[in-house]
């Protein structure tokens, strides 16, 4: 059983983790889909295998198909250390199917036709630090598939004052993510649909696990920002909207949200939404939330403060040109707080 191993960033390699026996089967318990995989079989994702000799291994621990460095505001994250740069790593597979999925030519690589160079988290914490950079972001695909290996790179950059950042569908189950919550520094998180049917039959995933992954970063003081992809005739009934919003302020009115333009890709060559469609979310959304940002429209989104309107970050696509915040994230202005992570986040963390 190996649902209880600690974090301590020295990496098991290609032992995985989070599963326990069931008779001659092996139980992932990494995500919802909770597959049981037989000898020799992967599970959903494709990347955690039933070894015969080892039990649950890896196949893509230290093996990332993607590196780059982006503005943080690309992730999206509006509202933590505008105007940084992050290290953003990605690797293949996902824990659902959408029909729509954005990046699928990454998620979909099959490991068979790759050349993988593997690299050591030590690797990577040390590509940050060459590059002077203070945040290290697990992106581009779904991070729960590498837990492994995003867990061991998380411990050793907190060790060197940095912040972690997932970029997520948030299907992780409530043991491995509370493991992760003491390296983490934010997150955003996607909600595809406000339907249990949507998200099962259509998605191949689990709203009340999402739900209860963002519910737990809010309760662990985790910065959370959230993304609604718009898909025409497939999340744009008002009341599903509608009843997202709400959840949301329940939470807290001062989470941003990102209502992010879905371009035809996949199995989806629908429409692409309009911007008349997207700014009649975004009014909706701004009747209980104080941050709202439209994405991938090719217009600039700047931040207002929600008290006396002046815009405290003013930013050009995903460049922050003027921040109008105080390193105690309150507004230049009036001194309402801004719900935003600034300052130098090499010197944030404790």
């Amino acid at each position: 059983m190996k649902s209880e191993e600690s974090c301590t960033g020295k990496g098991s390699y290609d032992t995985a983790s989070w599963w326990h026996w069931e008779k001659n089967a092996i139980r992932c318990d990494l995500c919802a889909r909770s597959c049981l995989i037989s000898s020799g079989k992967t599970g959903f994702c494709e990347n955690r295998r039933y070894h015969p000799e080892k039990g649950l291994e890896s196949l893509v621990y230290g093996k990332p198909l993607a590196w780059g460095v982006d503005p943080v505001e690309k992730k999206p994250l509006y509202h933590y250390f505008p105007g940084f740069s992050v290290l953003s790593l990605g690797t293949r597979g996902c824990t659902m199917e959408c029909p729509y999925c954005q990046n699928h030519s990454l998620v979909y690589a099959q490991l068979s036709s790759r050349s993988f160079r593997k690299y050591a988290p030590e690797e990577v914490v040390a590509a940050g630090v060459e590059r002077g950079l203070s945040l290290l972001a697990f992106t581009y695909n779904e991070p729960t598939v590498w837990y492994e290996f995003v867990r061991d790179c998380l411990f050793l950059w907190k060790e060197r004052k940095g912040h972690g950042i997932l970029v997520t569908n948030g299907q992780m189950r409530e043991g491995p993510l509370r493991q992760l919550t003491p390296l983490l520094g934010a997150c955003n998180v996607d909600i595809k649909s406000f339907n249990e049917k949507h998200y099962e039959n259509l998605l191949g995933g689990s709203l009340p696990q999402t739900r209860r992954f963002i519910e737990i970063l809010v309760e662990q003081d985790i910065h959370v920002e959230i993304t609604w992809l718009v898909v025409p005739g497939i999340n744009t009934e008002d009341n599903l909207f509608r009843s997202c919003i709400r959840w949301i302020a329940s939470l807290s009115p001062f989470i941003p949200l990102h209502i992010t333009r879905a371009f035809p890709a996949y199995h989806w060559q629908g429409e692409l939404p309009s911007l008349e469609l997207l700014n009649r979310l975004r009014e909706e959304a701004r009747e209980d939330l104080s941050y709202v940002y439209l994405g991938n429209t090719g217009i600039p989104e700047s931040t207002s403060c929600h008290k006396c309107g002046n815009d405290i970050v003013i930013r050009s696509c995903y460049n922050a040109l003027d921040i109008e915040v105080s390193k105690e994230g309150k507004c230049n202005f009036c001194g309402t707080p801004s719900h935003i992570v600034t300052g130098n986040p090499s010197q944030e963390r404790t």
